[in-house]
């Protein structure tokens, strides 16, 4: 017994075992021809032989927001940044106003948000690229027995 693969698009649709003559068994628009052995449905197929498709990888799911908590923790793992760093930090900002402002973002922030016009100030005074960013949002979030 054999298998064939019809082809469509370049890649294998369908797959079918015989005996028979398969040329006479379809249309003969139908594009079928004896698939390896281990073909599948799916695989393309360039005129000559299979291949796997390549299947990329889903783009990583950045969280928009963590814990204080979370976001302290991951700081000191990734960049060995305390939170007397971060105030110590704020403290430079030259403008009372905004200076106080940081801060009370920072110390009564129930929650970091990624976007938020605080994280970007602190981040901006931590010399945090959007990495590093990505990389404090994705490791703090797996901090939950906190």
């Amino acid at each position: 017994m054999k298998t064939y693969a019809r082809i469509q698009d370049g890649a294998v649709a369908e797959l079918l075992e015989t005996d028979g003559d398969i040329t006479r068994m379809f249309h003969p628009d139908l594009i079928w021809v004896e698939g390896g052995e281990g073909t599948q449905e799916g695989d393309l197929y360039d005129g000559e032989r299979f291949t796997r498709p390549i299947i990329p990888e889903p783009e990583p799911i950045i969280p928009k927001s963590v814990t204080p908590a979370q976001g302290l923790m991951a700081l000191y793992v990734l960049k060995g940044i305390t939170e007397d760093d971060i105030l110590a930090a704020i403290n430079t900002i030259e403008d009372v106003s905004l200076r106080y402002q940081a801060l009370i973002a920072f110390k009564k922030a129930t929650a970091w948000e990624r976007e938020s016009e605080s994280m970007g100030v602190v981040a901006q005074l931590l010399a945090l690229t959007a990495t590093d960013k990505d990389a404090l949002f994705s490791l703090g979030a797996t901090y939950t027995n906190l």
